[in-house]
């Protein structure tokens, strides 16, 4: 595929580039022959004969003709479950879409490239796609967080919903200068909470915890007194471990029991205020996207909602199944205390404001954002909201 626009992001070295290309077009011609490979190897071991050769050369033939096959890289491991069978869903329904004339071809966290330079590689167009989360790169294009986890901020539901209203539109916009086109491709649902390694404080501080968190949760806990630092799943049991991160915020509960958060820490503080809704994001080289055409955009936007739907469903039935287990095997959960909470809040409203004060177009998303947070709260107060506290009324439901 062609170049990318330039982007506002930092170019990596140009001895950086011409490594990565070298080994991406190693990987992309393996990529190419593998359908060769397969139809060469359904012949071995078999009488050679001009009509099975024949047949061999015309379905490879045929597979060149009518497959467009784009590469793809995520943000996470392999092994990482749900993560990646959320890639894997979406592959999958993209062939499935388009009767095999566009295809994806996966590679986890690391295995083509570093993964601290998916975003490099999309942008310069030596991978098509990024399976990620937005906050991973938004320390240069700050109204991305909003696309992300937003402290206090919009539920998974409202979020997708300020997305079909005005949010994608914004979204665009924001992204555009940077190469990529972005489109929602599921979610992990509402986080845990706070882990914790001995009780919370009372009162509205934090002062001297080291607390484990990412994103613009970083700079609400800074505002509270607290060092936060953001490490990665090795690093961080390691140093609760070590007694040297007193808090750990992470994704959800199934994630989370992934990690093993629950054998260090046996408190988790709730709901998880910095995490109502935590998006997985399809980004896409503009330039590949141009290039596609309305078939193809169609099918791989329709593939994202659908693979991102249906894993965003499996997160919230795992996340409670692991919640469950855990409450079993002796994980205390408990709730911030209403100063904490109301600190927290105010912190987060502080670090909004600051971040995108900045940015004329961030600022519009955000009020726009905050528009529509505003009337999902007083419809819920008369609904969804309304209805939770009636579902909490001491009568029987079943026996």
């Amino acid at each position: 595929m062609a170049k990318a626009p330039s982007s506002t992001s930092q170019h990596v070295p140009s001895k950086v580039r011409s490594g990565r290309r070298a080994v991406l077009a190693a990987a992309g011609g393996a990529a190419l022959l593998a359908p060769f490979a397969k139809a060469r190897a359904q012949t071995l071991g078999q009488t050679a004969n001009p009509a099975s050769v024949q047949e061999t050369a015309a379905v490879c033939q045929s597979l060149i003709r009518r497959a467009l096959i784009l590469t793809m890289v995520t943000a996470w491991p392999r092994d990482r479950l749900g993560l990646h069978q959320a890639a894997e869903l979406l592959a999958q329904r993209v062939e499935a879409m388009s009767n095999g004339k566009l295809r994806i071809k996966l590679y986890a966290a690391g295995e083509l490239i570093p993964a601290s330079e998916n975003y490099d590689a999309a942008r310069d167009g030596d991978v098509d796609l990024v399976h990620g989360f937005e906050a991973y790169r938004a320390d240069t294009r700050p109204g991305l967080h909003l696309f992300s986890s937003i402290p206090f901020g919009m539920t998974s539901l409202e979020t997708q919903s300020w997305l079909i209203a005005e949010g994608q539109r914004f979204w665009d916009a924001l992204s555009k200068p940077t190469g990529l086109k972005p489109l929602w491709a599921g979610d992990l649902g509402h986080g845990s909470g706070l882990w914790t390694s001995k009780p919370l404080p009372e009162g509205a501080r934090l002062s001297g915890w080291v607390i484990r968190a990412s994103g613009l949760a970083q700079k609400m806990y800074e505002r509270l007194g607290s060092q936060a630092v953001r490490l990665d799943d090795k690093a961080t049991l390691s140093e609760v471990r070590a007694k040297n991160v007193q808090g750990v915020e992470w994704f959800g509960p199934w994630l989370d029991q992934q990690l093993g958060l629950d054998t260090v820490m046996k408190h988790c503080y709730g709901p998880a205020l910095s995490q109502p809704c935590q998006i997985i994001s399809l980004l896409v080289n503009q330039n590949t996207w141009d290039k596609l055409d309305a078939d193809h955009r169609s099918i791989l936007t329709a593939a994202a909602q659908a693979a991102g739907h249906e894993s965003w469903l499996v997160f919230e039935t795992q996340n409670r199944i692991a919640a469950a287990r855990m409450a079993r095997e002796g994980v205390e959960k408990q709730t911030v205390e209403r100063d904490l909470a109301n600190a927290m809040g105010a912190a987060a409203a502080e670090v909004l404001k600051q971040t995108f004060s900045s940015d004329g177009q961030a600022q519009q998303a955000f009020a726009s954002y905050a528009r529509f947070r505003q009337a999902s709260l007083a419809m819920a107060e008369s609904s969804t909201a309304a209805f939770q506290r009636a579902r909490l009324l001491p009568f029987q439901f079943a026996a």
